[in-house]
């Protein structure tokens, strides 16, 4: 895949259909394969950027599911029943628990980013 990005590249930007490509080239519609294209393009490795992005925003993403009402609402209630009702979250020098309905301090203190820490 290495030795043919700049062919390929040039194809793709010329704006063909998503059947052409993936008759074209298969391999970029495999995780390995994408994620190898992604860092030749960007230099970021996709997975680790996605899973710390998504760490990052997890809290805020619960709060915003729990407050959706209607159909949507329905659908989130019923999938995040499955999970623990809250979260533990290092942002910055405090510690937040995250309910799903609101966000309230838990302490302060200093510690490494990301969730941390599920409590049931």
């Amino acid at each position: 895949m290495a030795k043919t990005f700049a062919h390929r590249r040039h194809e793709i930007n010329q704006t063909p259909s998503i059947e052409d490509i993936k008759a074209r080239w298969p391999a970029l519609f495999k995780a390995s394969h994408l994620q190898d294209e992604f860092h030749r393009i960007t230099t970021v490795h996709l997975e680790s950027k996605f899973m710390s992005k998504l760490d990052e925003y997890t809290p805020k993403l619960l709060v915003l599911f729990h407050s959706k009402g209607g159909a949507l609402g329905l659908r989130l209630q019923a999938i995040l029943l499955k999970y623990p009702p809250s979260v533990e979250v290092y942002l910055g020098q405090v510690w937040y628990q995250v309910w799903l309905s609101e966000v309230v301090t838990v302490s302060g203190g200093s510690d490494s980013g990301r969730v941390s820490n599920w409590s049931t």
